[in-house]
């Protein structure tokens, strides 16, 4: 059904972004709903510190999986369809028909959670270095935002789905 190319490279790139770029993403989804199942478990439990690191975490992962999820719509879906046998006709008009609408929705949400995963990256790092600095320094208080991690969060999803 799929791959019939004849040459050596692109039979390689059909395997890749055909079959083996779908088993990533079911496995990175798979993952990353394990560790948000875990890092809310573990924000509810009265033994652990309730710290913004967790809500920083658990927003990373958020839009990791949405990543993955979207990149099916944006990479894979339409790579299908280029890599399609030309015997299957009538499903590669619709794969043809659902790319057409999904790449439109989907694309700008991918770079959309991209956008919003890299700067919660940034986030997170700025929390970790005002955690760690010390009283006196003028950056533990110019930092004093990251610690509430809501309206950050909150600023970056917003400003990366305005992007």
């Amino acid at each position: 059904m799929f791959c019939g190319k004849n040459d050596t490279f692109g039979g390689a790139s059909c395997i890749l972004v055909v079959f083996i770029e779908p088993i990533l993403c079911c496995i990175g989804l798979v993952l990353n709903t394990a560790c948000i199942i875990v890092f809310v478990s573990v924000s509810f439990h009265d033994y652990f510190r309730k710290t913004s690191l967790l809500l920083y975490l658990i927003a990373m992962c958020v839009c990791n999986s949405l990543q993955l999820l979207l990149s099916i719509f944006v990479l894979i879906l339409p790579a299908a369809e280029e890599y399609a046998l030309d015997s299957n006709r009538g499903a590669i008009e619709a794969l043809s028909i659902l790319n057409a609408y999904s790449v439109r929705i989907a694309y700008p949400l991918l770079l959309a959670s991209n956008y919003a995963s890299i700067w919660i990256l940034t986030l997170i790092c700025a929390q970790r270095f005002q955690a760690i600095c010390h009283p006196s320094n003028v950056w533990k208080k110019r930092l004093q935002i990251v610690r509430n991690s809501r309206i950050p969060i909150t600023l970056v999803l917003v400003l990366a789905i305005g992007e």
